[in-house]
């Protein structure tokens, strides 16, 4: 008899500490669902949302694409002097121009302080391969790194980092545009990928 009540009160036990691991499985399943729910939402809403943005359509070398509105529009001429590359900038009302720079903050003293946008026109009628380009720039001590080679829409696309900064070089019927974002933070990829979605060459 007392063997009997012992056995029933072990299967009484058993049954209860059962129905507290269920319960608690189950609490932690749905801590799970809920912390997948937060972040995605988080992540939908750091995304970049492209449908403020203005546009940068450059007529004379046949290219277009968006930015942030309210950002400040610098003109980059690059000359020599001394065999000492000097650049200088002068601030412009649209996106015309073969070296363009799209800043956040106006330029001070020709310079400018992230984030930007650089595009860069290389001359018509290319013929060298987007590879040979990038050799140029590949050094020991500031190494090119291509993380992406692709062909969206008839658009040959390398995307590299040096400088742990975000490149990318477009092909398009050997017409060539270079280029380059700058972030204060760890989201420059997601940022040249955002102005790349819309980016495309003007027939």
């Amino acid at each position: 008899m007392k063997n009997t009540t012992i056995l029933n009160l072990i299967i009484i036990l058993g049954i209860v500490l059962s129905g507290f691991y269920l319960i608690s499985k189950s609490n932690n399943q749905s801590d799970d669902v809920n912390n997948t729910n937060e972040i995605a939402i988080t992540t939908e809403l750091i995304s970049l949302d492209t449908s403020d943005w203005q546009t940068c359509r450059n007529e004379e070398y046949g290219y277009e694409f968006k930015y942030p509105k309210d950002w400040y529009i610098y003109e980059r001429m690059v000359g020599t002097e001394v065999e000492v590359e000097s650049s200088y900038v002068t601030e412009i009302d649209s996106c015309q121009g073969k070296l363009i720079v799209l800043s956040q903050e106006p330029s001070v003293r020709g310079g400018w302080y992230p984030p930007t946008i650089s595009v860069s026109v290389f001359d018509d009628n290319w013929e060298n391969s987007l590879e040979e380009y990038l050799q140029k720039f590949d050094t020991e001590i500031l190494p090119v790194v291509v993380t992406k080679n692709e062909t969206v829409d008839g658009i040959k696309i390398i995307k590299y980092t040096r400088q742990r900064s975000p490149y990318a070089i477009l092909l398009y019927k050997k017409r060539v545009i270079g280029m380059t974002v700058t972030t204060e933070d760890k989201k420059q990829n997601e940022f040249l990928n955002k102005v790349l979605s819309a980016f495309k060459f003007i027939d």
